[in-house]
């Protein structure tokens, strides 16, 4: 869709025709078009005033619009002044967005269990700790640290869903296990950081990866000055700055040479 377009600051997909976007607000009512009160109809008066949602731009009278709802979504800060109707929609849209967060925690404690149960049966390899903020949330990653004492150095373990929109194929079939081990065990290219160790959780449909850890971070952590452990909303919200020619010629080639060698696999 044109409408949507990346959000740089907040660090998400933004809908511009979406009534929630700050620049979207409604346009307000206008007085000679409302006679009457939207709600009960009353006519208005010098002494029975006119007010404006602030959430659907329509006017009530004084008390049909006595309900107050933050509504920050939109650019305004602290509560504002919205109808019944309104009031009773911004609560059912917190009451759904709080039971989304909710179900997101249970997945990502989940995840969490799940790694540690992986990482018990392995040898040189020990839990160190979660990493909550890191990874954008929409593509729902759950990653942890953990410790290789072997070469001394730091595992990261994610946790990804291998089934729905978020995932390219849907590996929850009886061969799922095998194929998402054999498509990993493919990716063998200088310019491919390869797994570790990986994993298929059936009952849940989630694969582990275990990657060494770059301290450095991604690309993007270095255009943008970021360490890798750095919580995702707040990484990519500066100016990045700018790289030597020769420094971008060097991640272009790397990069093409890998996007090509994932299309022969």
């Amino acid at each position: 869709m044109d409408s949507v377009v990346w959000n740089e600051e907040t660090q998400e997909f933004v809908d511009l025709n979406s009534p929630t976007n700050p620049q979207n607000k409604p346009e307000w009512q206008k007085d000679d078009d409302a006679p009457e009160c939207t709600s009960c109809m009353k006519p208005f008066s010098f002494m029975f005033r006119r007010h404006h949602c602030r959430h659907c731009g329509q006017i009530f009278c004084y008390e049909c619009s006595s309900y107050k709802h933050e509504i920050s979504q939109m650019g305004y800060s602290g509560a504002q002044r919205v109808c019944l109707n309104c009031y009773n929609n911004l609560k059912d849209a917190i009451s759904t967005s709080q039971k989304k967060t909710q179900r997101q925690r249970q997945k990502f404690d989940e995840d969490i269990l799940t790694i540690q149960f992986l990482i018990r049966d392995m040898d040189g390899v020990s839990y160190t700790k979660q990493l909550p903020a890191i990874g954008e949330k929409k593509l729902q990653k759950t990653f942890a640290l953990c410790d290789q004492q072997v070469k001394n150095e730091k595992v990261a373990v994610i946790a990804v869903a291998c089934e729905g929109e978020l995932s390219p194929l849907d590996l929850c079939g009886d061969t799922g296990s095998k194929f998402f081990k054999f498509i990993l065990q493919k990716l063998q290219h200088t310019y491919i950081l390869p797994p570790i160790k990986a994993q298929f959780v059936a009952d849940r449909c989630r694969g582990l990866v275990l990657r060494r850890f770059c301290t450095k971070g991604s690309i993007r952590d270095i255009i943008y000055n970021q360490y890798p452990k750095t919580p995702y909303h707040r990484k990519y919200s500066g100016k990045p700055k700018k790289l030597p020619n020769d420094t971008i010629a060097l991640f272009g080639r790397q990069i093409l040479e890998a996007l090509r060698y994932l299309k022969d696999v």
